[in-house]
């Protein structure tokens, strides 16, 4: 096994946080990001399903129209 340049033995995970020199995300703004990761879904979701009933709406009112009309 090669030796490590500081005498040390090489860590079999890679190193995270201030040691790496990679800063973490806060706490804060990790539950942020978890928060938008699922709230965004829902929205999107929210907003597809009343578009389609605003169609379906908007169409079964115009054949009811054109029921009534003949």
């Amino acid at each position: 096994m090669p030796a490590h340049p500081d005498g040390q033995a090489p860590s079999p995970t890679p190193t995270l946080g201030p040691a790496a020199g990679v800063r973490l995300p806060s706490l804060r703004a990790s539950l942020y990001a978890l928060v938008w990761v699922c709230v965004l879904p829902t929205v999107g979701l929210a907003a597809y399903l009343a578009v389609a009933n605003y169609r379906l709406e908007r169409e079964r009112v115009y054949a009811q129209s054109l029921m009534l009309a003949r």
